[in-house]
């Protein structure tokens, strides 16, 4: 769990949440069993959220997915599942927004785009890593910036990011087994 902060209320400005995700266990397929490797939430589950998860759910098969939902507003509703990289390997994914518009991409390749302007001032802490069950494998290299930092497809950087003026949060998190706490290591 990550301290909420001032730093992560985006409002309706540009953001980029990116990591590399390495699974050890792809997650069951045959039940509803979804992995958090990010959350963000308002108070209570009551309005919106914004996560980034993998797993096995019956309305979206098995993938990764990154979803902004408002729970007042379902045109609001950005959605994706990659299926093509449940394969056991590292992969970076990056989830931007800039304008009015939200990109994902997964290995700096452009996996969808879809419109989405509403506020986001998350109320909770946010988590990195888990839910009611734990991601079976590695997160490192967790970037969340306060620009957009891709729109276009893009090669991703393989070394250790460095902070920079637009960066909120920043954990080099090298693959330790059950290691669970580690360093912010942005300058804000």
């Amino acid at each position: 769990t990550v301290t909420d902060s001032t730093d992560f209320d985006f409002g309706t400005g540009a953001f980029t949440f990116e990591c590399w995700v390495h699974l050890s266990n792809v997650v069951n397929t045959g039940s509803n069993d979804t992995r958090n490797i990010h959350r963000f939430e308002s108070s209570g589950g009551s309005g919106w959220e914004w996560v980034f998860a993998i797993g096995y759910h019956s309305a979206w098969g098995t993938g990764f997915r990154m979803n902004i939902w408002d729970g007042t507003d379902t045109t609001n509703y950005a959605s994706d599942q990659c299926d093509q990289f449940n394969n056991y390997d590292w992969h970076h994914f990056q989830f931007v927004r800039s304008g009015s518009t939200v990109y994902f991409f997964g290995d700096g390749q452009l996996v969808s785009s879809r419109s989405y302007s509403n506020d986001i001032q998350p109320t909770t802490d946010p988590t990195i890593g888990r839910n009611a069950s734990s991601v079976l494998g590695y997160v490192d290299e967790i970037r969340w910036s306060n620009v957009a930092r891709s729109t276009t497809s893009f090669t991703p950087q393989t070394t250790p990011y460095d902070s920079d003026s637009d960066t909120v949060l920043l954990i080099h998190a090298p693959a330790t087994d059950g290691s669970t706490s580690f360093d912010d290591s942005s300058s804000s």
